[in-house]
């Protein structure tokens, strides 16, 4: 059993990594035809459970994530986000007469480039919170058409990382802007003295607020002093009082953020720390919905984001 949730959402992640090194063939096989051996009983089966175990209920809810806008009965936010990702969401979404024809077509909105990313991203978040148990086998043990539908998902997250536009990763580059600043340094310049104050300053920030800042604490374990850590390297206190804390010191943190790209060039950053970072943002409160609650939050997210993203293109990823 996996102890720690970094360590089971790790194996998670090389379960993923381990998929995508698989021959193109076997993987355009996996997602050809949709959910291979999936029949309409097997869907019946899923949505007549009332309490499914937790790894079927965050496969099924990465369906409702992957056809964000694709189906009709699944109502959206205003940023096109599925708004209720309940099992009675799931359901409902089960309950669709025309399921299976969207799964089985779903690679073709891939193909045409129909397929938002966040939609991806969505499930993907939830394939890795899924842990040790993100397999057919050990998700075969509670559910069959769960074990079908698990296999699926990873396999079309996986697709669509492989035939969609990778990541620009222009905006990393040493090359100078017309400032004389390194474009890599302009892409993490969204933070300011100012911002970091006001967070600081704030009595009772939106849960949102909470989660960036709460992100500065996993970031930074083990890199500032003053982040107390458990025996095993986590974080001991997240609280909001421990958020102030970091942010009390505005000047010298700043410095500290502005030196953290440079830190993951010298591998002196923890996976376990981006990791912590990447779950609070995929989190409900994601950073586009910020913007009605804190700009200087939305500008700590955009640097959280920049980061994470920072972190995948110069560290290999696990296998």
């Amino acid at each position: 059993a996996c102890k720690y949730h970094s360590v089971s959402h790790a194996a998670a992640r090389a379960m993923c990594v381990e998929l995508r090194t698989k021959p193109r063939s076997e993987q355009l096989l996996a997602v050809a035809t949709g959910p291979d051996g999936l029949c309409s009983a097997d869907i019946v089966e899923l949505q007549s459970m009332d309490t499914p175990p937790p790894k079927v209920d965050k496969v099924c809810r990465c369906l409702l994530h992957l056809l964000a806008g694709f189906d009709a009965t699944s109502p959206l936010t205003a940023k096109d986000k599925v708004r209720n990702d309940s099992w009675k969401a799931c359901q409902s979404l089960m309950a669709s007469p025309g399921i299976l024809d969207m799964l089985k077509g779903f690679k073709d909105h891939v193909d045409a480039g129909q397929v938002p990313r966040q939609n991806i991203e969505g499930a993907r978040s939830l394939m890795i919170s899924i842990g040790c148990d993100l397999s057919s086998d050990a998700m075969g043990k509670s559910s069959k058409a769960a074990a079908v539908l698990c296999t699926w998902v990873m396999s079309i997250v996986v697709y669509f990382d492989l035939v969609a536009p990778k990541l620009d990763t222009a905006a990393f580059t040493p090359a100078a802007t017309p400032e004389g600043r390194s474009a890599k340094q302009a892409t993490f310049d969204t933070l300011s003295k100012a911002d970091l104050g006001e967070l600081k300053s704030l009595g009772k920030p939106p849960c949102g607020v909470i989660a960036v800042c709460r992100c500065l604490l996993y970031l930074l374990a083990g890199l500032d002093g003053g982040i107390a850590l458990t025996a095993e390297g986590q974080v001991k206190d997240d609280s909001w009082k421990a958020c102030q804390s970091l942010l009390s010191n505005s000047s010298g943190l700043l410095d500290t953020l502005k030196g953290f790209p440079d830190r993951i060039d010298d591998g002196h950053v923890p996976r376990q720390n981006i990791e912590a970072a990447r779950r609070l943002t995929d989190g409900p409160d994601t950073i586009s919905r910020l913007r009605a609650k804190s700009k200087a939050a939305v500008g700590l997210g955009m640097w959280i984001q920049n980061v994470v993203a920072y972190y995948d293109l110069k560290v290999p990823a696990e296998s």
